[in-house]
């Protein structure tokens, strides 16, 4: 029963380092960054955001810097997402050299986390919308179901703040009814972070 136990494990270990590999091809084609491109944006957004005039416009301005902030967080995405694939690359090198499992699990933490940002990424890609980037303002009714539709509207704002939250949006609550009995009546609430409006427009019923 030896050699069964040591084929099983030896096969487990050969599919682990298989799908770390596939892991790590799958996500190296999609860092497409153009970073030249992005580097010259920024250095111009810098650039007219540090004229005396600048907030002469506000409106104007606050949309400039939210084209800088934006620009910003690509390019520190590539560094951190580079930085990951370089870590991964490591790992296997020194696994080949001295196998370790510790070291292989913590790669393929990794990998998978930046698979997750990636997705979400290339989700973002095609929400191109003129309002996609921006916040969005979601109302949620119970209607005239009684306590079990107040119970329920109450589930969905506690499933859409914590969607939110961990998307690293931030939510503000403008208006709030609360049930009689449990539950509530009604809410609105803000959804401030970008590609709010473009995940949540589509969330009708």
């Amino acid at each position: 029963m030896y050699w069964f136990y040591y084929l099983v494990c030896k096969t487990w270990q050969i599919l682990k380092e298989i799908f770390l590999y596939w892991l790590l091809a799958w996500v190296q084609p999609r860092i497409v960054f153009d970073e030249p491109a992005l580097l010259a944006r920024k250095k111009d957004l810098e650039q007219v955001a540090s004229q005396p005039e600048f907030w002469n416009d506000p409106q104007n301005a606050q949309k400039q810097m939210r084209q800088l902030d934006e620009v910003k967080a690509e390019l520190e995405k590539l560094i951190t997402w580079r930085g990951a694939i370089e870590d991964a690359n490591l790992s296997l090198e020194l696994y080949e050299l001295d196998p370790d499992e510790e070291m292989l699990a913590e790669a393929h933490h990794g990998l998978e986390k930046l698979k997750q940002e990636l997705e979400r990424w290339e989700m973002e890609r095609l929400l191109s919308g003129t309002y996609d980037k921006e916040g969005a303002v979601l109302s949620i009714n119970a209607g005239a179901g009684g306590t079990d539709a107040q119970d329920w509207a109450q589930m969905l704002l506690r499933m859409y703040t914590r969607w939110a939250e961990n998307n690293g949006m931030k939510v503000i609550i403008n208006e709030l009814s609360e049930g009689e009995e449990a539950g509530i009546k009604s809410v609105t609430i803000e959804i401030e972070g970008v590609y709010a409006y473009g995940f949540l427009q589509n969330e009708k019923g």
